[in-house]
């Protein structure tokens, strides 16, 4: 892209990786005066409307010289040149891996078809898909017999299966199943897994299963079970940063804050990438997904974090719900919590959530009125039915909880439209330290919803920060722009912005399922398959991921 300033006009120039030129010319009523050693510069969409898709990369900058159309810096000409002919490379290996595997598909669909026809074979199909291991005596429909073996036996076993169990080709689904396959394999047999699944992730990968490619990626950066090869690990990476992969997000970002593998150091590309990855996780977050865990970042060290995790069945989590059913408040909010948050070694319910909210609030505390309000809100395990939860929430506010005040607060500005209501009861909940409140009234200033007071984003990141330093995962997204370009009243300070964006960004609940499947597997004593799974985290950046890897390899020689 080359941007050129002339007098009141600029130019736009866009190249395509097929070298086709789109160019843009646009005059304004007066003349741009550009200053390139202060502020900040970034071209591009916004976080509400997307421009392009492609990498954070680096400019150069002529001053007293208009760059012609046909005439860009050799550097980025270069760097072009070396990303399209890395891309170029992957892309043939997976349209040859995808023609190949398409066509035995089909042809396994069409001899599925042929069995189900004639009803002779499909005994002996079935009997041949769900053998893997000794074939010589298997009952083998005779249509079969012009298929020769494949060396690929596995990743073939499961494109059987799948075209049996299926019916028919998604290759989507498909990849999720190879992928699941390898992480399944892994969890039973460690290391030994590896050993011929890269097959599997190469297909899953080449079909857009972007987990599968960050494995790829992992696995080779670190030289698990293949020679490490950083030019071919870069390739999975980019691969997934193009499709918004939030594994490979990260991976990438972690590459320029601490200048791995010959990137350069670069805190400003470091928190695009960071800042990108903890916007998506506002939606993660919000999507509340049953597969989704708490981001628990444990250190294997850590002997009463580990003894707090509860799995169902262990004697504290019996004592919980002893204690439960004899009506004590704490039990029940606890295992409540648990299961709405997925937290302690427990999976995500929301029926037992649900009941053990209603346990506690029938007690008339105020913290568990308040919860079990919020339940009936989202509709998390029971229908939505605001009425009955602003009930539960008013109940709690006339104690003095200041969560159910800045609920109440939130209610008035997003349902009621009453400004003056919401902004009375967001200031009396952010007095009494709630950062939800917080950043709601930090909204309100920052859109000029406060009555009587003009938009202020001096007063409005005032109380984004209030709200940040609570604990508040949106209020920290919404002060980063403010450490990234600077205010009125705020230095600009790109370290602290991606410091910011990286401790959001790893709060996203995806990484929460990683870090817990490392964790479960080394809690059953799985080594091998808890030390991949932290590779797997660290090569993220996660600091949790580098400590436990480095520790399974010290206490149990991997």
């Amino acid at each position: 892209m080359v941007v050129s300033f002339q007098a009141n006009r600029y130019k736009i120039r866009l190249e395509d990786e097929n070298g086709i030129n789109y160019k843009m010319d646009h005059t304004l009523p007066q003349a741009i005066k550009f200053n390139h050693a202060e502020g900040f510069a970034a071209f591009g969409g916004t976080t509400t409307m997307p421009s392009m898709t492609g990498y954070i990369t680096y400019g150069k900058i002529y001053l007293r010289r208009v760059i012609r159309w046909d005439e860009p810096s050799q550097k980025a000409t270069d760097g072009r040149k070396h990303f399209m002919a890395a891309r170029e490379e992957l892309d043939n290996s997976c349209r040859s891996d995808t023609k190949e595997l398409l066509a035995l598909t089909r042809k396994y669909t069409a001899l599925l078809d042929r069995w189900k026809q004639k009803r002779s074979c499909a005994k002996g199909f079935i009997s041949y898909i769900h053998s893997t291991r000794d074939r010589s005596n298997n009952p083998v429909c005779r249509l079969y017999a012009d298929l020769k073996h494949h060396k690929l036996d596995r990743l073939h076993s499961v494109l059987k299966s799948h075209v049996a169990t299926s019916g028919f080709v998604d290759r989507y689904i498909l990849a999720g199943r190879l992928r699941q396959n390898v992480s399944q394999d892994i969890q039973e047999r460690g290391l030994a897994a590896l050993q011929d699944a890269f097959a599997l992730l190469r297909a899953a990968s080449c079909w857009n299963d972007t987990e599968a490619g960050y494995m790829l990626y992992a696995l080779t950066t670190a030289g698990i079970a293949t020679k490490r090869n950083i030019n071919k690990a870069n390739q999975y990476l980019y691969r997934g940063v193009m499709q918004g992969d939030r594994y490979s997000l990260m991976a990438l970002a972690n590459k320029y804050y601490y200048s791995l593998d010959g990137f350069p150091t670069d805190i400003e590309v470091a928190f695009g990438y960071f800042y990108y990855v903890a916007y998506m996780s506002q939606a993660d977050r919000d999507l509340h997904s049953s597969s989704h865990v708490s981001v628990e970042h444990i250190r294997l060290i850590d002997e009463a974090m580990l003894a707090a995790q509860v799995d169902e069945g262990s004697d504290w989590y019996m004592w919980l719900i002893h204690q439960a059913q004899r009506g004590v408040v704490n039990a029940s909010q606890d295992l409540a919590r648990f299961y709405y948050w997925g937290t302690n070694g427990l999976r995500r319910n929301m029926q037992a959530a649900l009941e053990y909210y209603k346990k506690a609030a029938q007690t008339k505390d105020p913290e568990a009125l308040y919860n079990y309000g919020i339940l009936h809100m989202k509709g998390h395990g029971t229908k939505k039915d605001l009425g009955k939860a602003m009930g539960y929430i008013a109940e709690s506010a006339a104690h003095g909880n200041p969560a159910a005040l800045a609920t109440i607060g939130w209610h008035a500005l997003i349902n009621e439209k009453n400004m003056t209501k919401a902004a009375a009861y967001l200031q009396k909940a952010t007095k009494m330290g709630n950062p939800e409140a917080a950043n709601n009234l930090g909204y309100m200033y920052d859109a000029g919803l406060i009555p009587g007071h003009p938009a202020s984003k001096v007063i409005a990141y005032h109380y984004y920060r209030i709200s940040a330093v609570g604990g508040n995962l949106d209020a920290g997204i919404n002060t980063l722009p403010c450490y990234m370009l600077g205010s009125p009243v705020e230095e600009r300070n790109p370290q602290l912005a991606a410091d910011w964006a990286r401790y959001v960004a790893e709060q996203t609940p995806s990484i929460g399922v990683q870090l817990r499947t490392a964790l479960d597997a080394f809690r059953s004593h799985n080594w091998e398959a808890s030390l991949i799974y932290y590779i797997l985290l660290a090569e993220m950046g996660l600091e949790v991921g580098n400590f436990n890897s480095a520790y399974l390899c010290e206490q149990h020689q991997l």
